[in-house]
């Protein structure tokens, strides 16, 4: 995978592309984070006791998920399609 920095006013943004071409940004997020998917996709954010924080099931396309209501932390996010599972931290500033 690649990552890519982007100067956000002051604050470093991280533009990770993961597994099957699914890009999540902005890392850290204040209240959303968008991505990508090229597959449909079954998502997953759970806190660091694994507790299942956000889930949902999205189609191919451009997509934004509502993290506003969530405490300042690392959560976990997982993508899980019919071939492929992959993990990442999101940070919430």
């Amino acid at each position: 995978f690649s990552k890519r920095y982007q100067e956000l006013g002051g604050i470093v943004s991280i533009q990770e592309k993961i597994g099957y071409n699914t890009l999540v940004t902005p890392n850290p997020f204040e209240s959303e984070v968008s991505f990508k998917l090229t597959t449909p996709t079954e998502i997953l954010v759970t806190n660091l006791l694994g507790e299942i924080v956000e889930q949902g099931n999205y189609t191919e396309g451009i997509h934004s998920l509502n993290l506003g209501t969530l405490s300042s932390g690392i959560y976990n996010l997982k993508f899980k399609s019919n071939t492929t599972t992959y993990n990442t931290k999101i940070v919430k500033q």
